[in-house]
């Protein structure tokens, strides 16, 4: 992200490597607050601008497509299933009673019922993720995209900034920053 030379993260001042887990410390911009703050505090068309001009500006930046070899493909994939995928499958096994899915009845999101919560785990379980995320696009992602990484600021000329960003310096599915904002 340094290397790309954009507005889009604050400056970063120092990083280190303690094991598996990456450290930075970035430019405190004094002015600003997270975004789920300001989207609790402002009016709704307003952050409905800034959202969509958030969208605009990440896919522009982060998503721009590049070659790839299969064998990065193929590692970052099965890495990302494995801990992404499975690892979100078992937990969801392991804590269903506790989120309060109930087994014998359909569960409902966004007013679509589907069916009972066994049947849906096994459909995600077989899906074959694998295939699919390879043969998306792959480019420089944000990696961690997720609203709490937004940060408002009504001092910079685009008004926000994106924190904790992957540290890892390859590439990844274009549609990961998207789907998980």
């Amino acid at each position: 992200l340094e290397a790309q030379d954009h507005v889009l993260v604050p400056e970063i001042m120092a990083t280190s490597i303690v094991g598996s887990i990456f450290y930075y410390d970035m430019k405190k911009e004094f002015e600003s607050e997270d975004f789920i703050t300001y989207i609790h505090s402002t009016r709704f068309q307003e952050v409905q601008v800034l959202f969509l001009e958030i969208l605009k500006q990440v896919s522009e930046t982060f998503s721009t497509q590049t070659a790839s070899a299969l064998s990065d493909r193929t590692d970052f994939t099965l890495d990302y299933v494995e801990q992404k995928v499975f690892g979100n499958l078992h937990f969801v096994r392991q804590h269903w009673d506790n989120l309060g899915l109930d087994s014998e009845n359909a569960l409902v999101v966004n007013e679509i019922n589907y069916e009972k919560r066994e049947e849906i785990v096994e459909f995600l379980e077989t899906f074959p993720w694998a295939s699919v995320i390879q043969d998306g696009q792959f480019g420089n992602v944000h990696g961690d995209l997720t609203i709490e990484n937004i940060i408002y600021s009504p001092t910079r000329r685009q008004k926000f900034f994106l924190i904790d960003p992957n540290p890892v310096k390859s590439l990844a599915p274009i549609a990961i920053d998207l789907s998980k904002l």
